[in-house]
């Protein structure tokens, strides 16, 4: 899972420094500015339609992402 995939490589990569931004693609699609607008200007290639806005409205798919961000 993702979670662990974070947890295993975090020694290497680091990404707690990075949490902030993770949590805005896990939620948004994309790094957000202050205020909560995106930054990605429509480039598609700097969006993921992995994210909550984009996934099913059902209580176990929310709750994976949920799990991801407290991670």
């Amino acid at each position: 899972s993702l979670p662990k995939f974070l947890d295993a490589a975090g020694s290497r990569l680091d990404y707690r420094r990075y949490a902030d931004t993770l949590f805005d693609i896990l939620v948004a699609g994309s790094m957000l500015a202050p205020g909560g607008t995106r930054i990605d200007d429509n480039d598609k290639t700097k969006m993921t339609n992995h994210c909550v806005f984009f996934a099913d409205e059902d209580h176990d798919a929310i709750r994976n992402y949920a799990q991801v961000s407290k991670g």
